[in-house]
């Protein structure tokens, strides 16, 4: 039962105060989710030791799918043991976590795909980026100035 919600909550919900509070909780998450939250509300107050953090989804007024983390503490309230959960939005993050997602598959596309020879300059140490490959190319690098990286691949007679 939602005792109280702030106002970022009445915004992701698309709800009001007065439709928020008294309305059980399992209302607002998404089907998928409904069970297995009220499981872990159920054991919890009954003294089960469970994650404290996980990650569901709410469906907003309007429909929308929400992903939400819920962080959930239990405590006694009217004598009775209670949780209390704190619902933070995760959209932005889900998203960054998926646009990372895709960027590291397209740099490992275009590193394993593609026809010119990739290294990677790290620490004074040219290292290839696919650990799969059977060669391995490390050279020291003396760090003074003008020596140019162009100079350990010309020999002293092209210069």
């Amino acid at each position: 039962m939602i005792k109280f919600v702030n106002s970022k909550m009445l915004e992701v919900t698309g709800l009001t105060a007065e439709e928020s509070i008294g309305r059980p909780m399992v209302d607002i998450l998404s089907p998928k989710y409904r069970s297995i939250i009220v499981d872990r509300h159920n054991r919890r107050v009954r003294g089960e030791s469970l994650p404290d953090k996980y990650e569901a989804e709410i469906i907003s007024q309007s429909g929308q799918i929400i992903p939400i983390e819920i962080s959930v503490s239990v405590i006694q309230y009217d004598g009775s043991p209670a949780t209390v959960s704190i619902v933070r939005d995760v959209r932005e993050r889900k998203l960054a976590q998926e646009q990372l997602q895709k960027s590291e598959e397209k740099y490992s596309t275009i590193v394993e795909k593609g026809n010119d020879g990739i290294v990677i300059l790290q620490e004074g140490e040219i290292n290839l980026p696919i650990p799969e490959y059977k060669v391995s190319l490390v050279l020291p690098i003396k760090r003074q100035p003008g020596n140019h990286l162009l100079n350990l691949f010309l020999s002293n007679s092209d210069h």
